[in-house]
């Protein structure tokens, strides 16, 4: 299920690497930067109508938004070894990685993590 921190996890990640600051970014949303700070911490929940002023500024629609949300959820869930946890968070390596591939290199990584996680192979 996706929160209010993945939401502001993926926002900040995003603001980041379109080089924004922080102050940029609320400026540009008309809100404060300590409310842009705690949507982006999950701490506040973020009003689709901001969310949406956002994905203009990043140029990037609502619709691949919530696509690179639920798949980076998807690929938090799956990214496990026998005995430890990958951690894969809005600042990690692995995910700023994977939010830059296009969209079906993304569909084909995740692929092939449900299939080295299954043990099956699809036709």
């Amino acid at each position: 299920m996706i929160d209010d921190v993945q939401v502001g996890q993926l926002m900040q990640e995003m603001r980041k690497k379109n080089g924004f600051t922080s102050v940029q970014m609320a400026e540009k949303l008309r809100i404060s930067q300590p409310k842009l700070s705690r949507m982006e911490t999950g701490n506040q929940p973020v009003p689709i109508s901001l969310l949406s002023r956002f994905c203009i500024i990043c140029q990037i629609s609502l619709v691949d938004f919530f696509q690179l949300l639920e798949e980076n959820t998807y690929f938090h869930h799956y990214i496990r070894e026998e005995r430890a946890e990958y951690e894969v968070n809005g600042n990690s390596r692995t995910n700023r990685t994977f939010i830059d591939l296009t969209k079906d290199e993304r569909d084909a990584i995740c692929h092939l993590v449900y299939t080295f996680k299954s043990g099956k192979t699809s036709d």
